[in-house]
């Protein structure tokens, strides 16, 4: 997770952090309602996540060569397990809704207790 603060945010970047995980424990929240009738995570919020990463991979910036040869390089690894008419839009784009993925990753890796939290700012 990337999150990029004003000067005020950056004072209050414990808050910020606190806040992205009252919203992980909403996602968890809804994962764990799966078995029940109407439960799991809603589609609305694959669904706008997806039309974010659409608008950004549409407008993104040129990235220099050697970027990309090293992005591409990445993509192609055998863990990737991406398709090859996946290679150039694979890591900027959603494709198919997998609710069950989603619940696995939030219960398995977003944890404050297995985070790492890094910062950089030139306001110190």
């Amino acid at each position: 997770v990337t999150i990029l603060l004003s000067e005020e945010g950056v004072s209050h970047w414990r808050d910020v952090v606190s806040e992205l995980y009252c919203y992980v424990g909403m996602l968890r929240y809804y994962c764990e309602s799966q078995g029940q009738e109407g439960g799991g995570l809603p589609c609305w919020i694959y669904e706008e996540l997806r039309s974010i990463y659409e608008v950004a991979h549409r407008f993104a910036d040129e990235q220099p060569p050697e970027d990309f040869a090293v992005d591409l390089a990445e993509e192609c690894s055998p863990w990737g397990k991406i398709p090859p008419s996946r290679l150039l839009d694979a890591s900027g784009l959603l494709f198919e809704y997998d609710p069950d993925t989603i619940c696995n990753l939030i219960n398995g890796y977003f944890h404050p207790s297995n985070a790492r939290v890094d910062m950089a700012s030139t306001y110190f």
